[in-house]
């Protein structure tokens, strides 16, 4: 090899572009968002292109939100294995959405004693549905 060849080869200091820099010290955030959004994506088949948008937007915006939820725990010194998860994250969302405006109170089990209490009290205020037939109807013996 000659020595013109290896002059082409010496590094020089160029300098970076500014565009350069922010684009560099803002894309990381880009790239875990869209990492993020990735992992649990909402799916949807419409030939609707909108529907695909709002959906995308929507999760975007829950990957935004854990995001500073998890930055909140740090801020708070909560440990880790006390946060939610992305996934737990997104789970409760959908419970919260979910049961947005139902009764919370469970119907589950035995009802309670002052429940049938209530009820029982309540049939009795209403009285009998059809009036009862005279004795005389009931125990003669016909169509019984």
């Amino acid at each position: 090899m000659s020595e013109d060849s290896i002059e082409n080869w010496l590094q020089t200091e160029v300098s970076c572009p500014r565009v350069v820099q922010t684009y560099d010290k803002f894309m990381g955030d880009v790239d875990l968002l869209d990492g993020l959004v990735s992992y649990y994506r909402i799916k949807i088949r419409s030939k609707k292109y909108y529907h695909r948008l709002i959906f995308h937007f929507i999760n975007m915006a829950v990957v935004n939100s854990w995001l500073t939820y998890r930055e909140n725990c740090s801020k708070n010194s909560i440990p880790k294995k006390f946060t939610m998860d992305l996934l737990e994250f997104k789970s409760e969302i959908h419970e919260a959405l979910r049961m947005q405006g139902k009764d919370l109170q469970k119907n589950r089990g035995c009802p309670s004693a002052d429940r049938i209490d209530a009820e029982f009290e309540k049939k009795k205020l209403r009285g009998p549905v059809k009036p009862i037939p005279c004795f005389t109807s009931r125990h003669n013996g016909n169509g019984h």
